[in-house]
């Protein structure tokens, strides 16, 4: 299985358990693409996937697993290295998106809540939002070699 399989795997599944009235596919598809983007070095679905298995590593610690991975999903869903308004951008996408599968506006709200955050601007007081910081800011306590990569995909990306 392929790693896009094994995302989208997830992405059913996800959708699946959150009892989604619309199918996931058309939202599945425009993330991916969004991803693909040519100017994602490191903000891509590579990124997503170490997320995700992040948070399998520590599922214990969400209160709202559901909400999480969807904030893991939809982070950096627009990602624009010149523009400070990515993760209100994205939080607005995840939003629109949730709408369209069928999900409570509430629900929404609850994953906007968890995007914006990402934007690392105040220290996270909700353990959901803690553990979506955490995972996102990993790479900056990895090792030297993993470091390294990280540090020469988002030279790229600003480049």
């Amino acid at each position: 299985m392929t790693n896009h399989e094994a995302l989208f795997e997830r992405w059913r599944a996800l959708h699946s358990n959150l009892g989604a009235r619309r199918p996931a596919i058309r939202i599945f598809d425009l993330l991916v693409a969004h991803y693909a983007e040519p100017h994602r070095a490191y903000h891509n679905l590579d990124h997503i996937a170490k997320l995700l298995h992040g948070l399998n590593e520590f599922t214990g610690l969400a209160r709202d697993r559901d909400a999480v991975e969807l904030g893991i999903w939809f982070h950096d869903v627009i990602y624009d290295p010149r523009a400070k308004d990515n993760e209100a951008r994205s939080a607005a996408w995840a939003v629109e998106a949730l709408r369209e599968l069928g999900l409570p506006a509430e629900f929404g709200a609850r994953v906007s809540a968890l995007v914006l955050a990402t934007a690392h601007a105040q220290v996270p007081v909700d353990a959901d939002v803690r553990l979506l910081c955490d995972l996102d800011l990993a790479i900056l306590a990895a090792p030297h070699e993993e470091y390294e990569i990280y540090e020469r995909a988002i030279r790229r990306e600003y480049a």
